[in-house]
Order: C-alpha cells, then sequence, then structure tokens
C-alpha cells in the first residue's frame, strides 16, 4: 500500500509519485505531457515519497 492509502493498480496503472513536499496531494489527479511526440496522459497521484525531489513526479510504467 502506498502512503496515501491507493494501491498503484488505481485507474488502470495511470499513477504518479511525489516528493513529500511536491504541491501535488494525494488523490490528485495531473496532467502529463510528453514533449517529444505531444501525447497528454492524466495521472492521479497516490504516493508522496520523502527526499524525492519536489519538481518532478515518479510515473508507473504502464503510464509511462
Amino acid at each position: 500500500m502506498t502512503k496515501c492509502g491507493i494501491p498503484w493498480s488505481n485507474n488502470r496503472y495511470m499513477t504518479a509519485a511525489v516528493g513529500q513536499n511536491s504541491p501535488y496531494q494525494c488523490g490528485q489527479t495531473i496532467k502529463v505531457k510528453n514533449m517529444a511526440n505531444q501525447r497528454v496522459v492524466l495521472v492521479t497521484v497516490v504516493d508522496q515519497v520523502p527526499n524525492y525531489p519536489d519538481n518532478k513526479i515518479n510515473l508507473h510504467k504502464k503510464s509511462f
């Protein structure tokens, strides 16, 4: 189980982790755009990681 209490498999694995001090909160939906091909995915924040950079997100491999 994640720190947010939401499983990684939530939202068909369209999930992400953020830093503990990130402006993004548990359960929040974030729009992520791939600048190489312009594709956009919506992911749900399911975990908050201590000492992870506040300006980065860690996408689940299926959403990546």
